[in-house]
């Protein structure tokens, strides 16, 4: 067994050595740790690897990313076809992270493959890191427009590609993980959601969202579905998602600025005063190009209003509402 120790390694040097700097941008780190080398074989060498980073600072955008603390354990393994190394343990105080995975070339299929499986993440923290590695991608500065904070217990990262350079493509890059007390726009409606949980998914510039919670001032929704393609122009989106309105008259303005149609607006500018309680499935489509459609389906619904049109207030005791692009239905009121 050989074991080489390294001390205040210049990680400028060491990124240009395996041809990282690139996608690195300008590092600045002293690197120490070791390394015990061991046979398996005829043809595989294992190696034992354990390195600290005090601190790591990478210079790919104008505000640099400064990584502190970081310990690596894991276990390199070299053979006739493949090299591997399974990260052990990956931790970092600050942005903070602690993961496990591998990084493979070559084997099974050509090429880099990396995946790590991380736990506690802020979303706020991650894109810093994430546009740190990947630059000023179009992709994931929308996606992280969408996803502005939260909390991730679990999240798995994947990434594949011919070279080094196609590691750091967003394109590329695949994230699975599941968000709690989290802050999501909704682009189009113009939606500020709070208390979001759920399982999401980022692939190929699509964000999947599934089994969805959230919140909009006193309005709450569940088991909700949210896709959104941020490849395509416009970056269209589909929502589907159980709502509890607690206070319907939160309602009116936002049909205002959802829905375009002349008549409608019109008449929802002789509606005032409106107050009550509604439940019902919510639907936000603009995968068709025709801009944003709304389709609500009101199944229970108690509530009050003063409608220009009669000459008396207007009570609404119980009923189902559907709403649908040039169509109103109501059953049972």
């Amino acid at each position: 067994q050989l074991t080489l120790r390294f001390d205040h390694l210049d990680t400028a040097r060491l990124s240009a050595l395996i041809g990282l700097d690139q996608q690195l941008g300008r590092t600045t780190g002293l690197l120490s740790g070791e390394m015990a080398f061991g046979f398996k074989g005829p043809s595989r060498i294992e190696s034992r690897l354990t390195f600290r980073l005090p601190e790591l600072t990478l210079q790919r955008l104008e505000v640099p990313l400064r990584l502190r603390n970081i310990e690596v354990a894991g276990v390199v393994s070299i053979d006739e076809t493949s090299v591997k190394l399974d990260f052990k343990r990956l931790d970092i105080d600050k942005p903070r992270l602690n993961a496990t995975g591998y990084l493979q070339a070559g084997g099974e299929a050509p090429g880099l493959r990396v995946h790590l499986e991380g736990r506690g993440i802020e979303i706020a923290e991650a894109r810093q890191t994430t546009l740190a590695l990947v630059g000023d991608n179009k992709t994931a500065v929308a996606i992280f427009n969408v996803l502005r904070a939260g909390h991730v217990p679990w999240i798995t990262w994947q990434t594949a590609g011919p070279n080094a350079a196609a590691l750091s493509a967003f394109r590329n890059m695949k994230l699975t993980g599941e968000v709690t007390s989290g802050q999501l726009f909704i682009p189009r409606a113009d939606l500020e959601l709070t208390d979001v949980s759920g399982v999401a998914e980022i692939a190929e510039g699509v964000l999947h969202g599934d089994r969805l919670s959230a919140r909009y001032l006193a309005t709450t929704g569940r088991d909700g579905q949210l896709w959104i393609d941020f490849g395509a122009d416009d970056d269209p989106l589909f929502l589907e998602i159980d709502t509890h309105l607690h206070d319907v008259g939160q309602l009116p303005p936002l049909l205002a600025q959802w829905v375009t149609n002349a008549p409608f607006q019109e008449e929802l500018r002789r509606i005032q005063e409106v107050h009550g309680e509604a439940r019902g499935l919510l639907m936000l489509d603009s995968l068709n190009g025709r801009g944003l459609e709304v389709t609500a389906d009101v199944a229970q619904c108690q509530l009050a209003a003063v409608y220009d049109r009669i000459p008396w207030g207007l009570q609404i005791e119980k009923g189902q509402i559907l709403y649908t692009p040039g169509r109103i239905a109501v059953d049972q009121m």
